[in-house]
């Protein structure tokens, strides 16, 4: 039977490009506008930009934040993409204190708090490296080491548990780049904006 990718709709986010970079591979995919589209799926997205807070309240309203909780407590794979990870941490200070999903243990933190002397919002291509603190490495993550991803954000993870995971640098301070965590891939950077290694990463993801 093929699988069926949904595309979790929060009414913003870097939809189109995501259905493009589906579409590449044949891809079975659904636009997920509530609990009931989520139970047709096997895998789903979270795609990237736009604001936190909205996105809760979008994702509240059509009470599918219990039912991605549940989908990751299932085991169902998940690929959550910049504000999408983002969406999956304790909380954010993007607009004030905000909650977040509480998949994974971590705060939203605004890279200005940081003292970057670099332009924020961060836009552009930008290596992805290894976590030096990193126990287990696994075929995903070797295969970001080195290798420049698009990313457009203001904002980054900052996780409370030791997850795999990747980082980038910008201005001379190491932030997270990529997670992994159990049936969950997060990226900070834009795989579908991202060229042929972005395709890459869609791929590994409809692989599993």
């Amino acid at each position: 039977m093929t699988q069926r990718v949904g595309i979790i709709n929060y009414n913003i986010g870097n939809i189109g490009s995501i259905k493009r970079s589906l579409e590449f591979f044949d891809t079975n995919y659904l636009m997920v506008n509530n609990a009931k589209d989520l139970k047709k799926c096997d895998k789903i997205i979270l795609p990237g930009v736009g604001s936190f807070d909205f996105s809760m309240k979008m994702l509240k309203k059509k009470k599918l934040d219990f039912a991605i909780k549940n989908f990751f407590k299932e085991g169902k794979d998940i690929l959550a993409i910049c504000l999408g990870l983002q969406l999956l941490l304790t909380e954010s200070e993007e607009f004030g204190k905000k909650k977040g999903l509480n998949i994974l243990s971590g705060k939203v933190e605004n890279l200005k708090k940081f003292s970057i002397d670099s332009p924020i919002p961060h836009i552009g291509w930008c290596m992805v490296k290894k976590n030096k603190n990193s126990i287990v490495n696994d075929s995903f993550e070797t295969n970001l080491y080195n290798k420049y991803y698009y990313f457009a954000h203001s904002l980054i993870c900052n996780f409370k548990k030791k997850y795999k995971f990747t980082k980038f640098i910008y201005g001379k301070k190491s932030f997270v780049a990529s997670v992994r965590h159990k049936n969950l891939i997060g990226t900070q950077f834009h795989p579908e904006l991202s060229g042929l290694l972005g395709l890459d990463i869609y791929k590994f993801f409809l692989d599993k």
